[in-house]
């Protein structure tokens, strides 16, 4: 319909219809979904990124505190290194675990600043697990033909030696027939341990309590690893009094050398 006036023609406009009015809503409702279905998105990428970069942080930080502390245990007397768990300084012990107080553990002041320095990356607890290993070298454990397996030492019969290999066996008191705990002779404190000189610890980092990443290692009493290491041995003189392996070094017979004296 056309609407003149004055000469000039105007088309007239139409009342909206319900169907125009229904259409434009449902376009703005869906537009503000995909809006929100992309915000939503976008947070959670930025939530994983910030998650991401947090555990990279906490990874480094831990890596910085293990390396320190695998350096000051290696430095501590190898029966000095018990279990020990900075939520509990103060614990006695108890079957199967020894926790030594550290109070009265010689090398303390160490603990303590481990504790101190994982304190000033984030990290409100320490924790050290200590077991005692040996060397299978007769493959008795488990019969895989691998002899360098290190294997727990276990005393289940509660006879003093190791159930697989009777040779070894405890080195100090043990009256009580556990070695998990300390005895005293002549006033001097003893760890009833094995004879082993192999260790196996787990060290555990938490923040807030939950436990954030743990790192295990072999201690080998006297620092002794079997490895050659040139940077820190020393070269060991060796005299032979015989050849070996039915070689000929120098072959002077007695005969020849009495002919060959003037």
């Amino acid at each position: 319909m056309k609407k003149f006036m004055r000469g000039v023609m105007f088309p007239v406009k139409k009342p909206f219809s319900g169907a125009s009015a229904g259409l434009s809503l449902v376009e703005i409702v869906i537009s503000v979904a995909v809006l929100l279905m992309l915000v939503v998105a976008a947070s959670r990428i930025v939530q994983r990124n910030a998650r991401m970069i947090d555990d990279s942080r906490q990874n480094t930080a831990a890596s910085a505190i293990f390396q320190m502390m695998e350096n000051r245990i290696k430095g501590m007397p190898f029966h000095d290194v018990y279990w020990f768990d900075s939520s509990n300084k103060a614990y006695i012990g108890s079957y199967p675990y020894l926790f030594q107080p550290w109070a009265i553990n010689t090398s303390s002041k160490t603990l303590y600043y481990m504790e101190a320095e994982a304190a000033k990356r984030g990290f409100n607890r320490i924790r050290i697990e200590s077991v005692y290993m040996r060397r299978d070298s007769s493959d008795m454990s488990n019969n895989n033909r691998i002899l360098e397996d290190s294997v727990e030492w276990r005393d289940t019969n509660a006879d003093r030696c190791d159930d697989l290999d009777p040779s070894l066996c405890f080195r100090y008191c043990n009256a009580d027939l556990d070695y998990f705990d300390m005895c005293n002779v002549g006033g001097k404190i003893f760890p009833e341990v094995p004879d082993t000189g192999l260790k196996k610890l787990t060290i555990r980092l938490y923040r807030n309590n939950r436990e954030i990443a743990s790192h295990g290692f072999f201690l080998i009493e006297g620092g002794l690893s079997g490895e050659e290491m040139q940077l820190t041995e020393s070269p060991l003189k060796l005299e032979i009094l015989r050849p070996f392996h039915s070689k000929t070094y120098y072959f002077f017979p007695g005969q020849t050398r009495a002919g060959s004296q003037p």
